[in-house]
């Protein structure tokens, strides 16, 4: 396969000047938790991920995985705000299904604009370059985009879905259209394949400052720690001050922190990392995140160990 980010890491950027309206929605921010040895799950030494039965897949066996999930079909589906039983209110929205699957939904909205402000709050300087795995719904994307304005540089999107793949080269398409004319260097492209196929045959190292994944598990043995298992070839591209953060919802999320095997994997590849909360309000029918209320992890993981 060819080496698409070592050429996009290359290639010279175009110009943008100007911005574009900042939502004002807020988030909440609760305690900064930084994890020592003696606070994760099995004390003592460096933890391991051995005894977490985390079951991996040769690429053999993920191929057939792959492209069942890149020919799934995609659509984007509206439904109507609500009452829960206690009196909670959620919003109307927008729901990605691929498949039967809920993939995302715009409830999520105040999750990806605290990781966004977070991770860009320790990237104030560009140029950048930024990869995100997983377009979704493109609310990451369009936060992205807004911080790259005063930083310019490189950003790169991949998706794996065909459907999705053409709606987010289709948002990049008028992206640049609008940066042609402008005066900030920043170019964005769209890749397609799994995003640890990529990342993994990338040639280049230590290129990347702010890696971003919020990708749909493949198998249900992958929920949670699907935006991980590929984590040795992602610290070894990212920048010795480059950051990483990723959907860290669980199935048995109740406070918004992470799980033992999330705890573990995230500890073995980066030296220090922190976690935040913000608050959603997921629709009763979201099969993904019960509501009410939920706490959502914002993580933020520096210092990437090597290999």
């Amino acid at each position: 396969m060819t080496t698409h980010l070592e050429a996009i890491d290359r290639r010279r950027s175009r110009s943008w000047l100007g911005t574009l309206q900042r939502l004002t929605q807020p988030w909440t921010r609760h305690a900064l938790i930084s994890p020592q040895d003696s606070s994760l799950p099995g004390e003592g030494g460096t933890p391991d991920v051995s005894s977490l039965e985390i079951i991996t897949r040769t690429p053999d066996e993920r191929k057939p995985l792959i492209e069942h999930w890149k020919n799934m079909p995609a659509q984007v589906v509206a439904y109507s705000g609500g009452t829960y039983p206690d009196g909670t209110r959620y919003g109307e929205g927008r729901r990605l299904l691929i498949g039967q699957e809920q993939v995302m939904d715009s409830f999520e909205e105040p999750w990806c604009r605290a990781t966004i402000d977070k991770v860009f709050q320790e990237k104030r300087q560009g140029p950048l370059v930024v990869v995100e795995r997983g377009f979704g719904l493109g609310i990451m994307s369009q936060l992205i985009l807004e911080q790259m304005l005063s930083r310019g540089g490189v950003y790169n999107i991949i998706e794996l879905n065909n459907t999705v793949y053409k709606w987010a080269r289709e948002w990049a398409s008028r992206a640049n259209e609008h940066i042609k004319p402008l005066g900030i260097n920043l170019t964005i492209q769209v890749l397609q394949g799994d995003a640890d196929e990529i990342i993994e045959q990338t040639q280049e190292a230590q290129f990347i400052d702010i890696l971003i994944s919020d990708t749909y598990p493949l198998v249900e043995d992958e929920l949670g720690i699907n935006d991980l298992l590929g984590l040795s070839a992602m610290t070894s591209r990212l920048k010795d001050e480059g950051v990483f953060t990723f959907f860290a919802s669980h199935k048995d999320n109740q406070g918004g922190g992470l799980d033992e095997k999330q705890l573990r994997l995230t500890y073995n590849h980066f030296r220090r990392f922190t976690v935040e909360t913000t608050e959603v309000i997921p629709p009763s029918d979201c099969t993904y995140l019960q509501g009410p209320k939920k706490k959502l992890p914002v993580v933020l993981c520096e210092l990437p160990r090597r290999a």
